[in-house]
């Protein structure tokens, strides 16, 4: 009976673990940016959470005059296709895109 009653302790601390580690999985989107302008990526950047990845797609991005700015966001921000690759324009600025830590 004993070892009835251990075996039981552990079943049910195994299942409040699986589902405390369930509750705290990292949930990430995918965010397909559109339209051509830097302003463009910029808006999905405001959206995106933690984790989230842009996807961009084929042609040229360019910049309005303002560099991209991700500000601590662990984002990731992706082209759409190997074969026919997404291209930023920065049109001479000295950077193009800008990474902040909070």
């Amino acid at each position: 009976m004993k070892f009835i009653k251990k075996k039981f302790l552990v079943f049910i601390l195994l299942i409040f673990f699986m589902t405390l580690l369930s509750l705290t999985a990292v949930s990430a989107a995918d965010y397909t940016v559109t339209g051509n302008s830097y302003d463009d990526i910029q808006n999905s950047v405001d959206v995106a959470g933690n984790n989230d990845r842009l996807l961009i797609g084929t042609g040229t991005y360019s910049s309005s005059g303002n560099a991209i700015e991700i500000d601590g966001k662990n984002i990731t921000i992706q082209g759409q296709s190997n074969s026919n690759r997404a291209k930023l324009d920065g049109r001479g600025l000295y950077r193009t895109i800008i990474v902040q830590e909070d």
